[in-house]
């Protein structure tokens, strides 16, 4: 009977607080994963982080939006996310004189692509953190707050996740649209619409495309 009384008392405290822990959570597990945004620099540590850049900038090069070039060997979701990027970024430094011609960024690129893993990067920390936000809602109506709060904590500081959403690569995205799907199939279970079942595939196909 006591143990029941604390608990109860304890689920009705993470109930009024739950949003506040949430964001603490979402807050720190963001810092964390952008502590090593320029981790190496200038180095290129992990192989398919500037596979996705040099895709990217092939796909503004060339203006195409077919990613089958010799040296790409994964899904191109990845690289369309950069490429307008990289667009935004040297518009920006044409506009604020950074950069005084497209000749002067692409020199500019030739020269410190690397720099440019720092994009693929930030993204792969918001997907990651995006995970974090999708898992609570996931488990608290799978489970309730408790174990939602809970849930969100381990996926903020586990090691591999954590790791993962530190480097631009697929994996981080990946793990999102899959943990994004089966939400949605979740709600498709029960509440059959169709926009449940438009964004349990849209997920899916995503997924698939990172």
């Amino acid at each position: 009977m006591y143990r029941v009384f604390c608990f109860t008392i304890m689920e009705n405290i993470l109930k009024k607080y739950e949003y506040i822990i949430l964001f603490s959570v979402l807050g720190i597990g963001l810092l964390l994963r952008l502590a090593a945004v320029i981790h190496g620099l200038p180095y290129a540590l992990f192989g398919d982080e500037l596979v996705q850049v040099a895709a990217g900038f092939s796909l503004l090069a060339e203006k195409t939006l077919r990613a089958n070039f010799a040296f790409y060997y994964l899904p191109p979701l990845f690289s369309y996310l950069l490429a307008p990027s990289f667009g935004i970024i040297g518009l920006g430094g044409l506009l604020t004189g950074f950069f005084h011609s497209l000749v002067d960024f692409q020199n500019y690129v030739f020269l410190h692509k690397e720099h440019f893993l720092i994009v693929g990067r930030v993204f792969s920390a918001l997907f990651g953190v995006g995970t974090i936000f999708i898992l609570h809602h996931f488990a608290k109506r799978a489970f309730g707050v408790p174990v939602a709060l809970l849930a969100s904590f381990i996926m903020a500081f586990d090691f591999l996740h954590l790791h993962e959403s530190q480097v631009g690569r697929f994996w981080t995205p990946a793990v999102f649209f899959i943990v994004g799907a089966m939400y949605s199939m979740w709600r498709l279970v029960e509440e059959p619409t169709r926009k449940w079942y438009l964004l349990a595939a849209l997920s899916l196909g995503l997924g698939f495309g990172m």
